[in-house]
């Protein structure tokens, strides 16, 4: 059977319901945004990274350029930088992601201010820099808890 997203549509804007909550699956589980800061460029940058053994990554590079690596095992991590895509990446999952939406608000705030570039601009990205870092530390631990819980729990036969 064919996954939705092996024929995603050059615009984001004009993916299915089917394609968009795909995607948002992919951010929700083995997804990531963060923050970057480029010290040789003195630049900040938000990366869209998806890893797993979907083969989602490697259409969206070919898609829409960036870099797919092949981690191992399968598993692939797609990073891209053109802050127009990924805002409308963005703005079209937001309404179908379920874990991450916080992550998705502060890139979306993220973007618009870099694409303004209005004056005091760096602050304000070095700001949400930390707020999604925060997101994603919380992120971490909850998923440590849940691994722990997981295999102390004497149902699962642990």
């Amino acid at each position: 059977m064919e996954r939705p997203y092996e024929g995603l549509n050059p615009d984001p804007r004009d993916w299915s319901t089917a394609e968009r909550k795909e995607v948002a699956a992919h951010l929700d589980g083995d997804g990531c945004l963060s923050v970057k800061f480029n010290e040789r460029r003195n630049s900040y940058q938000l990366t869209f990274q998806f890893s797993g053994s979907s083969k989602l990554p490697l259409l969206l590079a070919e898609r829409y350029g960036g870099t797919a690596f092949d981690v191992g095992g399968g598993a692939f991590i797609w990073q891209v930088a053109k802050m127009e895509l990924l805002l409308s990446m963005l703005k079209v999952i937001k309404p179908h992601v379920r874990l991450k939406t916080g992550h998705i608000e502060v890139g979306i705030k993220f973007l618009k201010i870099q694409m303004e570039k209005k004056r005091g601009f760096k602050g304000r990205l070095a700001a949400l820099r930390e707020e999604m870092g925060r997101l994603n530390d919380t992120e971490a631990r909850k998923a440590e808890a849940l691994e722990y819980w997981e295999s102390t729990d004497p149902g699962t036969g642990r």
